[in-house]
């Protein structure tokens, strides 16, 4: 293990492991988004409202076929996005909100998708 300057712990001397802060920031990110996927519950009516606001009747009907997990987490980076930007236009939330549509064509849940991305 490492600690976040990116110098192995005890633990992991000897072995040539050594985790940089990306590294670990990136590991947290998706523990967080394993633990999120796990929740079945839709976004809260004020987050739903917001996003379908933003996007055109084609990209609401798509948006609605992601797991209530995926809408969350879709709300949360198009709302990160839109401070980073400022001013998004519409078209930009909707790219925020749509970036993970391509996961209903794999036909993968949530541990399938999990595999995936551990494997690369």
């Amino acid at each position: 293990m490492a600690d976040l300057s990116g110098r192995s712990s005890a633990c992991c001397q000897g072995r040539g492991l050594t985790m940089s802060e990306s590294s670990i920031t990136h590991l947290g990110h998706l523990v967080r988004r394993f633990l999120g996927a796990l929740s079945r519950q839709a976004p809260a009516s004020m987050d739903h409202e917001w996003a379908v606001a933003h996007m055109l009747p084609a990209e609401i009907e798509l948006w609605g076929q992601l797991s209530a997990a995926d809408q969350r987490h879709s709300i949360a980076v198009a709302r990160r996005f839109s401070a980073s930007l400022g001013a998004p236009c519409r078209a930009d939330l909707a790219a925020g909100l749509l970036h993970d549509v391509g996961k209903l064509r794999s036909g993968l849940g949530t541990f399938g998708r999990v595999a995936a991305t551990l494997i690369g």
